[in-house]
């Protein structure tokens, strides 16, 4: 998982992520990534956006994103980290998406 950096002031856009299968030139569908894994990620920060935000808030928003390389998909409980609206409220990777990513993942 790489992370980059670009600056949009006129963009609403906190971050966002990319996922590429392996070999791949170009990202993933949203729509596939529940049915094939990943194998690289990219995760573009907005400078513009972040800068101005808590430590806290950026940490938060870095974490969203990461669940969605990791093939989370945004969801509607404003608990979850993974909440698709911009005001999250964890601060943390919640136990939803922990059990998400390890149902998606399971040791072997």
């Amino acid at each position: 998982m790489d992370f980059y950096e670009y600056y949009d002031s006129n963009s609403n856009v906190y971050a966002y992520a990319e996922s590429y299968k392996y070999g791949a030139s170009s990202p993933m569908p949203i729509y596939l990534k529940d049915s094939e894994d990943w194998r690289y990620g990219r995760i573009y920060i907005n400078e513009a956006k972040m800068l101005p935000q808590t430590p806290s808030r950026r940490k938060a928003i870095i974490c969203h994103e990461m669940g969605h390389v990791f093939g989370l998909k945004d969801i509607d409980t404003s608990s979850s980290i993974m909440y698709r609206y911009g005001n999250l409220i964890p601060l943390q990777v919640t136990l939803d998406a922990n059990n998400a990513i390890v149902t998606k993942y399971p040791r072997d």
